[in-house]
């Protein structure tokens, strides 16, 4: 049974048909409308100026004087229209110029992201190739063969043992004070001298120079700091690289800048990749302070961070006052606690000694 104002499903079709023409259609002229607008002036203006030239246009004088003087009667429009046509000259060299500079900028922008990708790819790499360099470090010795960051604490281990058995480890306190004064004597200065000419001695035979690494070390500082593309911000590279710097390689690479003088380059690395502040609290022997201040112009304490505990200071004083009195408390709660100890192991095996001993001599008795 058919209703009647439903469709057929001839007339459906038929529908749909309609619409899909009046879409193609629609689509036509979006694309073809822009470009006749851009034609039909050329279109337009030679067809007028046919029409007046052969006299079609109904209302004109015949001749061509009077056709002039009407012409002139529209002059201030031709002035309008040649001044709006100047300013719309204006706006589109105006706008060229934006547009110009919009994509220079835009060229700009990709040519540094292509240059930061660039840098980061050759940073990791490097850092790659130095962590090659450091794990192909190979020493043996007493029969016994290390490899890596081993080869190089036991060198500074060694390095500093050797210091110390000859005790040039450490500078007088009387000649501390005079130093911080300015204030020394001669005597002075020619023990500082010696204790500096030992140490270096340590520093210059007692301790081997790893080649490749040192080189693939300063080639990796030296791109972190020289090869970052103009406008980049090297706080987050330096803090990625020198977090893969551990204190052993950070203590081996001190001891070098401190003793090799033909390490300048080194020890300008350091400085502008802001490993020192790290050698600050590294080092181990106060001499050596003393050393890179004096030789290499460098106050490593100014970089030392100090320990702090995070209790008040004048809590941790009136602390100091009653430590005496703190610690008879203590060993009594101490004692305490070892004499319930011993309780609860005499209850937990249910019998006292003497009780063990009367029940041994018991059954001994039977």
């Amino acid at each position: 049974m058919r209703l009647n104002n439903c469709w057929s499903p001839q007339q459906f079709l038929k529908r749909i048909d309609f619409l899909k023409g009046f879409e193609t259609m629609v689509r036509f002229l979006c694309v073809w409308g822009t470009r006749i607008l851009w034609v039909l002036p050329f279109l337009v203006i030679p067809g007028i100026f046919a029409l007046f030239w052969t006299d079609r246009i109904p209302g004109l004088p015949s001749d061509l004087a009077s056709r002039g003087q009407f012409g002139d009667s529209f002059g201030v429009l031709n002035s309008l229209f040649t001044g709006l046509g100047f300013a719309g000259l204006l706006v589109t060299i105006g706008l060229q110029q934006r547009q110009i500079r919009r994509q220079s900028e835009d060229f700009q922008a990709q040519l540094h992201d292509i240059a930061v990708r660039r840098y980061e790819d050759n940073l990791f790499r490097l850092l790659a190739l130095y962590h090659d360099a450091l794990s192909s470090v190979i020493s043996t010795r007493d029969g016994h063969t290390a490899t890596g960051r081993d080869v190089l604490r036991q060198a500074t281990e060694w390095l500093l043992k050797s210091i110390r058995q000859e005790g040039v480890n450490s500078v007088p306190h009387e000649i501390q004070t005079r130093f911080r004064a300015g204030a020394l004597t001669a005597e002075d200065r020619d023990v500082l001298d010696f204790l500096y000419y030992r140490n270096f001695w340590h520093l210059n035979y007692g301790l081997n120079r790893q080649g490749r690494l040192l080189d693939t070390f300063k080639a990796l500082l030296r791109y972190l700091e020289d090869g970052a593309p103009k406008g980049v911000d090297r706080k987050e590279y330096r803090r990625i690289v020198l977090s893969q710097i551990t204190h052993i390689e950070t203590s081996y690479y001190f001891f070098i800048a401190l003793g090799v003088h033909a390490e300048a380059e080194l020890r300008e690395l350091l400085m502008r990749s802001t490993l020192i502040t790290r050698m600050a609290n590294v080092y181990k022997l106060q001499v050596h302070r003393f050393m890179y201040q004096e030789y290499w112009g460098y106050d490593l304490r100014r970089d030392k961070v100090e320990r702090q505990l995070p209790m008040a200071p004048s809590r941790v004083k009136a602390l100091g006052k009653k430590e005496r009195v703190i610690r008879k408390v203590l060993r009594h709660e101490g004692n305490q606690e070892a004499g319930s100890t011993g309780e609860s192991q005499v209850s937990s095996s249910g019998t006292n000694p003497a009780a063990q001993g009367a029940g041994r001599w018991s059954v001994d008795g039977r």
